[in-house]
């Protein structure tokens, strides 16, 4: 029996090089910080699980990331903007590509994509 690779592939999937030479042989397609084949559909849920793999499930998606998720902007942005509602405790300053603020917002302006939470 074959095995399948993941369907988002990162650093710690293989090296960097490799991803990169991958992505040069049209094998694989940038997705955020991670790869993808390119027999995959460049739709919310992928971007989505993108992000998801390297963030805090308390984390929300919003502003310029949300739009790129959504499929509203073409390119993600250098700087993804996460949110957290006031009564979450999350550590600040968790990676330098990303900033988090606390909001009030209600689950109703939330939706999940792609196992990361996402402002509609």
């Amino acid at each position: 029996m074959t095995n399948r690779l993941p369907t988002l592939l990162s650093r710690a999937d293989l090296p960097v090089a490799e991803l990169f030479a991958a992505q040069l042989d049209g094998e694989l397609f940038a997705v955020g910080r991670c790869f993808a084949p390119i027999d995959e559909f460049d739709q919310p849920p992928l971007r989505a699980a993108a992000l998801a793999t390297s963030v805090s499930t308390r984390l929300i998606a919003e502003q310029h990331t949300a739009a790129w998720i959504w499929g509203a902007i073409a390119a993600p942005p250098a700087m993804h903007e996460f949110c957290v509602a006031l009564n979450a405790r999350v550590a600040h300053n968790l990676a330098s590509w990303l900033r988090v603020r606390e909001v009030m917002i209600e689950n109703a302006d939330i939706a999940v994509v792609g196992g990361l939470r996402v402002t509609t």
